[in-house]
């Protein structure tokens, strides 16, 4: 009931990106995800290697009563950083 005192997850990955549309793909190691938040207007949307959808998944059914779950911190090798706060819906829209 306090998210100040809740957990923080950090994920190491291999590679997060720019989702581009008509871009390169890779689908045996990347794929696109959507975030969407009440504090954001619209979606976000980032490519992202290193993760599987059973991972994604297994988080949205852990965060789907707020405030219960945990945020998450991706972190890629060249330092880019993405937070999934546990509010935020995380979907696949492109594999």
């Amino acid at each position: 009931m306090f998210p100040d005192e809740g957990a923080t997850l950090i994920v190491l990955v291999p590679q997060l990106g720019e989702h581009k549309v008509g871009g390169p793909t890779e689908p045996d190691t990347m794929f696109t995800v959507k975030v969407s938040t009440g504090g954001l207007a619209e979606a976000s949307t980032f490519t992202c290697s290193g993760l599987t959808p059973r991972a994604l998944t297994a988080r949205a059914e852990t965060c789907a009563e707020f405030p219960l779950g945990f945020d998450t911190v991706l972190l890629a090798e060249n330092g880019t950083i993405v937070g999934l706060p546990r509010g935020a819906t995380v979907s696949i829209v492109e594999m």
